[in-house]
């Protein structure tokens, strides 16, 4: 089971970069120092940039940099902006739910689970 996808990950590792750089970086130098695919990274980046996270400058000298403190920037922020909500019992058989779902003992335990791999990765920011 992967936890955290691709996008996550480089969403994740371009604002760490951001927040150490703090001058305006273009995507291809983020790209090349993070050794990332270049038009991935042009996707995610206007994502975040949509989400407020940086800021974005066109023309010939512009770029992306930290719209948003680092230390206000969580991994649990970037993974619901990617991944959507956090949470370990989205059990399907198929496409519909489970018939057992309301009573279910291992649900219940994973949501616990859920709730408090939330308040971990809201520790985890880019400071």
């Amino acid at each position: 089971m992967k936890f955290i996808k691709k996008q996550t990950d480089y969403a994740f590792q371009a604002l760490v970069f951001l927040a150490k750089n703090n001058n305006s970086c273009n995507a291809e130098k983020i790209a090349n120092e993070l050794e990332l695919p270049k038009r991935l990274l042009k996707r995610i980046l206007q994502i975040l940039a949509t989400e407020g996270l940086v800021k974005s400058t066109k023309g010939r000298l512009g770029g992306f940099k930290l719209n948003v403190e680092p230390k206000k920037i969580s991994m649990a922020q970037v993974i619901k902006i990617f991944q959507g909500e956090i949470d370990l019992t989205n059990c399907l058989v198929g496409k519909k739910a489970c018939k057992n779902i309301d009573e279910c003992f291992v649900r219940q335990k994973l949501k616990k689970i859920s709730i408090k791999l939330e308040e971990e990765l809201e520790k985890i920011t880019l400071k």
